[in-house]
């Protein structure tokens, strides 16, 4: 037991009513996991005392790494309370974005009515008039993050020109602060932002029928040092651009997910398109037949605790990678690469602050919201 868990264990017995120490006990476990105590002290502060600050800390912590239900409505609890400070108002908004999707047989299942982006268009506006109040060293310069999901929310709404405008709004902010040099944000993970704010005006141009405005924002977007060949060949490929596309991918190894570039390949050359799907026909064979053989030692194996989920992730594994070999087997049967679905609005990508909880030390997080006074 090293000397900070000591010393709060030590206080908690002095002071066991105490919800701060037990606040800090579950930060503490976060940075040390040991089994579900990080939990296990967040509810008990809430318990002793349901503050804006162990309600919010209880409920983000819960939905983002344990996936508890009722996270959201204890989440709104919070909202009822008037935060000053933006981290719960955030963390809402992230929490319904999160909810947005869920997989089923690993197909994407969208669950969201239009009062749902208007609220995290709501929700996200309280948060960014909260953020805007705070002086200089209190503000982290997140502001982008939430102009980028206003727009994702319009744009899902099908209120392209408010989508549009609010993108803008999260580039130029991107910009200004690779511009000043002094922002929390380091300049690589500010390109990263900025790539993925390009590739969302790319797409919302491919949705408003601008072939001609996202061919000019895919050159943008190729000279960022974010850029990624897989994302322009996709686009390129979703513009009706197939010899560009298949130009980009002649030395990559393209995932058979990526359907839009590979009905690139199909269109722009054929003979190309037939050699890369027996290579990649190929590769999966291997995968598949290593599984097969990870199965028969496993199977061999002597009894042990976990032995039977061993068994069954490996029956799994066999099983995915079998489909993923009768897909590329039927292509080359049918010698033709389907034209995927026309969904580049489910393209479009949020994002994500990270770390909101009140008294995160090793993110330099805000320690209380009774500490902040913006209204």
């Amino acid at each position: 037991m090293n000397d900070e868990l000591n010393n709060l264990l030590t206080q908690l017995q002095q002071q066991p009513d105490n919800d701060q120490l037990m606040a800090s006990l579950a930060l503490y476990y976060m940075q040390h996991p040991e089994g579900d105590k990080d939990l296990e002290y967040l509810k008990k502060a809430y318990q002793i005392n349901p503050s804006i600050k162990n309600t919010h800390n209880l409920a983000f912590w819960s939905f983002f790494e344990y996936g508890v239900d009722d996270s959201l409505p204890l989440q709104q609890q919070v909202l009822q309370l008037a935060p000053h400070a933006y981290y719960p108002y955030a963390a809402y908004a992230q929490m319904l974005i999160s909810n947005e999707v869920t997989f089923e047989d690993v197909q994407p299942v969208y669950h969201y009515q239009a009062e749902d982006y208007q609220a995290i268009i709501a929700v996200s506006h309280t948060a960014l008039e909260k953020l805007e109040r705070l002086n200089q060293s209190q503000s982290d310069g997140s502001e982008f993050i939430f102009y980028n999901n206003i727009a994702y929310a319009y744009a899902k709404l099908g209120d392209y020109l408010q989508a549009f405008a609010y993108f803008e709004k999260s580039e130029s902010h991107i910009k200004a602060l690779i511009n000043g040099g002094n922002s929390q944000y380091v300049e690589p993970i500010l390109n990263d932002h900025l790539y993925s704010v390009l590739l969302n005006k790319i797409r919302l141009h491919i949705l408003m029928g601008n072939k001609q405005q996202a061919l000019n924002l895919l050159k943008d977007a190729n000279n960022n040092e974010a850029s990624d060949t897989l994302d322009l060949a996709d686009l390129y490929a979703q513009i009706g651009e197939y010899d560009r596309a298949n130009n980009l991918v002649q030395t990559e190894n393209v995932d058979v997910s990526w359907g839009w570039i590979w009905y690139a390949i199909y269109n722009s050359d054929k003979q190309n398109w037939q050699q890369k799907i027996e290579q990649k026909l190929y590769q999966e064979q291997e995968i598949l037949l290593e599984y097969q053989n990870d199965l028969k030692v496993l199977q061999t194996s002597p009894n042990s605790e976990d032995i039977a989920a061993k068994l069954k992730e490996s029956e799994e594994e066999i099983s995915y990678q079998k489909a993923e070999v009768e897909k590329l087997e039927t292509l080359l049967a049918n010698d033709r690469q389907p034209k995927p679905q026309d969904n580049i609005l489910n393209d479009l990508r949020a994002m994500y602050i990270g770390c909101l909880l009140f008294g995160c030390q090793c993110h330099h997080n805000l320690f209380d919201d009774s500490l902040i006074k913006n209204d």
